[in-house]
């Protein structure tokens, strides 16, 4: 039997994600989502202890679905503001499980996109009244309909990657003096309160941002062996990034970063 899983998306604006929820659980993507506008964070950053208010959804939903979870909230997301994991629903009462299993999508397909993100009702009609002739119809316009959402998304993922890349460069162009602790193998001097801070900001946003390539290439099977080498180049040249990475290796999935760095492995 299919797992099931619990997706807990976190992000600092409430109403944009009641927004996306409903659109997750409009598009079969989970079966519900309960969404707390004002929670408490506590959080450590930089060695302190943090706290902060954030909104949370946690969405009930198959576990083959967690990834197109993921692309469709980058794609919602271009800022990449909000955190995504999944946690395995290990026992829970056999009709609430099939509740979920009915009220959520087939597979996804090897490309990572489902094939019933668009709502069934309209081609279970067709099905009805036409026989197999409708089906088929409803087929050929739903692999259409899919081909030119594909293509969207591929598009905003690829938009948003020069957004940020465009983001990063900036960053290196307003504070030159940040550039030798990524690309020249400098190591920074923690007795700098200042500067430190700079270079972890600066640490984490990359991290972030070398994580949407990964997540954003996976998802619609695109060519990154440039992107590929400009990230296996920056861990090469960047002691503080690895540290960085080293120091807070529990905030980015399992395994995301070990085909650039062994930072992470166990």
């Amino acid at each position: 039997m299919p797992a099931i899983v619990d997706v807990t998306i976190s992000g600092p604006d409430a109403d944009w994600l009641k927004s996306l929820t409903r659109r997750i659980v409009e598009h079969r993507l989970a079966a519900s989502g309960s969404v707390v506008p004002s929670a408490e964070s506590v959080y450590r950053r930089n060695g302190a202890i943090e706290q902060g208010v954030e909104a949370v959804a946690v969405l009930n939903t198959r576990q083959e679905l967690v990834q197109a979870i993921i692309g469709f909230t980058r794609q919602e997301d271009p800022g990449h503001l909000v955190r995504i994991y999944a946690a395995h629903i290990v026992e829970s009462d056999p009709e609430f499980r099939q509740w979920i299993l009915d009220e959520t999508a087939s597979a996804p397909d090897s490309d990572g996109v489902g094939r019933n993100w668009m709502p069934v009702e309209r081609a279970s009609w067709i099905f009805t009244i036409a026989g197999v002739f409708g089906a088929i119809l409803a087929v050929l316009i739903g692999y259409s309909e899919l081909k030119d959402t594909r293509e969207a998304l591929q598009s905003s993922a690829s938009s948003a990657i020069a957004v940020r890349t465009q983001e990063v460069d900036s960053i290196f162009l307003d504070q030159p003096d940040l550039r030798p602790y990524f690309y020249d193998s400098k190591k920074v001097n923690r007795s700098d309160g200042e500067l430190s801070s700079r270079v972890d900001a600066l640490s984490e946003l990359l991290l972030d941002f070398f994580e949407q390539i990964v997540v954003d290439t996976q998802l619609f099977d695109a060519h990154r062996e440039g992107w590929d080498l400009y990230i296996q180049g920056m861990f090469e040249t960047s002691p503080a990034l690895t540290d960085y990475l080293i120091a807070h290796c529990d905030w980015w999935p399992p395994g995301r970063f070990d085909e650039f760095t062994d930072a992470c492995r166990k």
